[in-house]
């Protein structure tokens, strides 16, 4: 929640960053298009220009949800690059240190992971990737 992300801010220093935040956390997440609301990539191609730092972390785990929701920003490259500074994604693949604890909910292999990073960087987006 808000509070614990604050959690051990200096006061000056929050009351100087949290007007400039939106955070989201908690809220509805679908990978349906059509969905102006609960759709985070509509979110972002409608709300950040190119005067905000727009900073995206996709960190559902579920691959059903979250894998197209990073094709949706790769397959509209142009309002990506204008609305996307920065995103950072946790991809469950195939294989790795991670597989007992993904189990089952992964998408893709190590290739596609790098393939999704190098196109989103391409665009200019700054894409990191963590397990």
């Amino acid at each position: 929640g808000t509070e614990a992300y604050w959690a051990g801010v200096p006061p000056q220093t929050r009351a100087f960053w949290e007007p400039r935040l939106t955070f989201y956390d908690g809220v509805p997440v679908t990978a349906d298009p059509a969905d102006q609301e609960n759709n985070p990539v509509n979110r972002i191609h409608q709300l950040c220009t190119d005067k905000d730092f727009c900073a995206f972390k996709l960190d559902i785990d579920t691959p059903s949800v979250e894998f197209p929701i990073v094709q949706q920003l790769i397959n509209k490259p142009d309002a990506t690059k204008a609305s996307l500074d920065e995103f950072f994604f946790e991809h469950h693949v195939h294989g790795g240190l991670m597989q007992p604890y993904w189990g089952t909910a992964v998408e893709g292999t190590f290739a596609d992971s790098y393939k999704l990073f190098t196109q989103l960087r391409q665009l200019g987006v700054r894409a990191h990737s963590w397990i």
